[in-house]
């Protein structure tokens, strides 16, 4: 008989007031182009306003977001664009974007909850720094140390070897605020498309992701268990055994701990089986 709650993944407006040009506002996808998921966490749906430009092969975004809300003090916040080009190069179709990731008001703030210290993290930290850098303040509390404004670039090719679809992507970030242990990339390819019955795909893909390169609680929550200062292997196959049924396996194959000063670097592996049925 308690009242029961909903939670929401998406709830926004996508306006169209002119042939390539488009705005969305509410709780929407993620609008930037990504040659795959492990720098942006797939799950995350940001609040805010986005827009898009297209003309020809080329493509814009520009975006504002709040990752949390105070009444006493700044909202920490996502700002930033990306300009993309994309056409054909004979067979092989070609993709290449440069973006800018600005983090707002998170420099110096609370990354972790206490509650035998006077510590109330900030809300645009999810239990915890997820691997930047931290120092602690007079009264214990652990603070991150430094901004994060980033610049990413992505590569993306697709092609047919025979019959088989084919990606290839490259991508790469830099911290523009740390001094050190600032840069992340990956790397792989993808080749066939699990879709029609006894169909079947395979990926891999290798990956660096430093300290302070990417604002940690963007990343992937599966590589190296969702935190920086990891590197390593993400291998995965997709078969469909029948029409509207798709099994996948993904293997990751990191380490942790590559980078931060006295830790000692461990070894992180992952399995996921996913089973799904679409009707």
């Amino acid at each position: 008989w308690s009242r029961k709650q909903i939670a929401l993944d998406l709830a926004y407006v996508d306006w169209k007031p002119t042939p390539g040009f488009g705005m969305s506002f509410g709780k929407m996808p993620q609008p930037w182009f990504k040659a795959n998921g492990y720098f942006f966490d797939g799950d995350m749906t940001p609040e805010g306003i986005s827009a898009r430009y297209a003309t020809g092969p080329f493509f814009a975004h520009a975006f504002g977001y709040w990752l949390s809300e105070r009444s006493a003090a700044r909202d920490a916040s996502l700002i930033g664009g990306q300009l993309g080009m994309t056409g054909n190069l004979g067979d092989v179709k070609l993709t290449g974007a440069l973006g800018y990731f600005d983090v707002g008001a998170v420099q110096g703030e609370i990354t972790t909850l206490s509650t035998t210290l006077p510590c109330t993290n900030n809300g645009a930290f999810f239990g915890g720094p997820q691997g930047n850098t931290t120092f602690t303040d007079a009264d214990g509390c652990r603070r991150l140390l430094n901004d994060y404004n980033m610049f990413e670039v992505v590569g993306q090719a697709e092609f047919n070897i025979g019959s088989q679809p084919v990606q290839v992507f490259a991508q790469a970030i830099q911290n523009q605020e740390a001094d050190d242990l600032d840069t992340g990339w990956m790397a792989g390819f993808n080749f066939g498309k699990a879709g029609n019955p006894n169909t079947w795909d395979f990926g891999y893909a290798y990956g660096v992701m430093e300290k302070d390169a990417h604002f940690g609680q963007f990343v992937d929550s599966d590589f190296g268990g969702g935190v920086t200062d990891v590197d390593g292997s993400v291998f995965r196959f997709g078969y469909a055994p029948a029409k509207n049924w798709l099994l996948n396996g993904t293997y990751f194959m990191n380490n942790r701990f590559i980078d931060a000063p006295g830790a000692t670097e461990r070894s992180y592996d992952r399995y996921q089986v996913d089973l799904n049925f679409k009707f």
